[in-house]
């Protein structure tokens, strides 16, 4: 058996670790990455408080012992609990009981008769293997299975044990993986506490860590640590589920969203009322950031897109967010994209492109963002953007001041063509399109209002049903002011008759 369990630990790396206690220290410190990550989640048995049966523990039990009764010996086992020293909690710099986990790799079940319970003998990287007495280890977790009081018992240094969860071996084989969908924040400003359409939670939730939505986890390492004043980890595989930052003391909480197309930070000012709330988009090439309760003073985010072949990173510092209101960063293939929902705001936009030979960067400070509007911002060339100049334009979402009727709406959206310039005289293309976003018909004349241009007729005659969209365009020639400011801003808006 032990041949067969060092077999298993140590050929999956193409390695093979000169003793089992190697073996064993090899596969402790459980890697975070997309496989592991899966694996903890899949299987997972927890509960929220002491009182409360284990959830899903019998289920999990059975995995392990299938696997076990057929001498596989390809499952670790990490439980977590609270740390304890001589019988006392470990605490935090602020008095809270530090919470922990710990690596185990079972070998041999004994199950009572009824099969109520059972004894997991594991191999503990705190208690050497010693081959001169193959018998020695007694070191075993004591799960209780009977219906309404599944319960693990408290193990070494850890009490209050709060969850049990397995773990592959062939996932941890994956361990040079990029992980992806995990979210961290340093939490001695604020808590992340993450919600599904059913109510469940996963995060600290009034003080208490909640783990209750399936597919999901807490990432705590075995041998790391978290707390009310430590970093939170958690792997969300589901961007839908809502996703909310919780301040508990005034300063800037870090937020750090890895993606499938790379990662997102968001450095926000909290206080002890302020509620924040995030949604990854496009699978990670935008996110949301909506202020729900008190300002937020100051917003930065990062948004890094990865590539093989490059990086482009977008670094935006924004005015403050009041109650209500929102914006959205996104790079739609090298078109960044900027949102903004409720008062007029400030940007400062840093842009940077990484490749293998080469790094590049441009900035551009002090944008004006329109309430309720949406910013484009193109670089002329992402491949040198230090000697590149940025096309910026403006888009007004407004129904128009015709147009009464709760039933009827118009939405615009302009682009540029050519994206760059560099010469005075030289002309750019603007096409309008105009869309009936209402339930309503949409009677001509339709005109968009731009700031710089005047007025571009967009449908003269005839009806824009609900769903249905018209363009226009109209050229602009470049001046020397435009030349010296690098960018040219407008904006516009669309109205007709209802």
């Amino acid at each position: 058996m032990l041949d067969s369990l060092h077999n298993s630990l140590g050929a999956l790396h193409g390695n093979y670790p000169r003793d089992l206690n190697s073996a064993i220290n090899l596969y402790q410190a459980i890697p975070s990455d997309d496989a592991c990550n899966k694996d903890l989640a899949k299987y997972k048995a927890h509960r929220n408080h002491v009182t409360d049966p284990f959830e899903d523990l019998p289920t999990v039990y059975g995995e392990l012992k299938k696997c076990l009764d057929s001498h596989d010996y390809s499952m670790v086992l990490s439980i977590r609990g609270t740390w304890t020293i001589n019988g006392k909690p470990k605490l935090d710099d602020k008095g809270t009981p530090i919470i922990t986990s710990h690596a185990l790799v079972p070998y041999k079940i004994e199950e009572s008769p009824d099969g109520q319970s059972a004894k997991i003998y594991v191999y503990d990287s705190n208690y050497p293997y010693d081959p001169q007495n193959p018998d020695y280890s007694t070191k075993y977790v004591q799960v209780n299975l009977a219906p309404g009081t599944e319960n693990v018992d408290n193990y070494d240094f850890l009490t209050d044990i709060s969850a049990f969860r397995l773990l592959s071996l062939e996932a941890i084989k994956q361990s040079a993986d990029i992980p992806h969908w995990v979210y961290d924040v340093e939490s001695n400003a604020g808590h992340l506490l993450y919600t599904d359409s059913l109510g469940r939670k996963l995060g600290y939730d009034q003080g208490v860590l909640k783990d209750d939505i399936p597919g999901t986890s807490p990432i705590i390492s075995s041998g790391g640590e978290t707390g009310i004043d430590s970093t939170e980890s958690y792997y969300v595989p589901d961007p839908s589920i809502k996703m909310e930052l919780y301040g508990v003391n005034n300063g800037v909480s870090n937020v750090f969203m890895s993606t499938p197309n790379g990662l997102i930070v968001a450095n926000v000012t909290v206080s002890p009322s302020s509620v924040d709330g995030f949604k990854i988009l496009n699978n990670g090439t935008g996110v949301y950031f909506n202020s729900e309760n008190d300002t937020a003073q100051s917003l930065g985010l990062m948004l890094d897109i990865e590539t093989p072949d490059y990086a482009q990173i977008v670094n935006a510092s924004l005015s403050q967010i009041e109650t209500g209101g929102y914006v959205n960063l996104s790079n739609d293939n090298g078109t960044l994209i900027l949102q903004n929902s409720g008062l007029p705001r400030t940007c400062n936009l840093s842009i940077q492109q990484v490749t293998s030979n080469q790094n590049s960067s441009i900035s551009i400070n002090n944008i004006a963002i329109e309430g309720d509007s949406t910013v484009y911002i193109k670089p002329s060339n992402w491949n040198d953007l230090t000697n590149s100049t940025a096309t910026i334009d403006t888009v007004k979402n407004t129904q128009g001041t015709q147009v009464t009727s709760q039933g009827a709406a118009l939405t615009i959206v302009k682009s540029a063509y050519s994206a760059s310039y560099d010469s005075i005289g030289q002309t750019i293309t603007y096409t309008y399109t105009v869309t009936n976003s209402g339930n309503g018909d949409i009677s001509a004349p339709i005109t968009v209002t731009d700031d710089k241009f005047g007025t571009v007729p967009i449908q003269s005659s005839g009806i824009l049903s609900p769903g249905s969209s018209v363009t226009g365009t109209t050229t602009y020639k470049i001046i020397d002011a435009d030349i010296d400011a690098g960018t040219v801003t407008n904006s516009a808006s669309a109205k007709g008759l209802h």
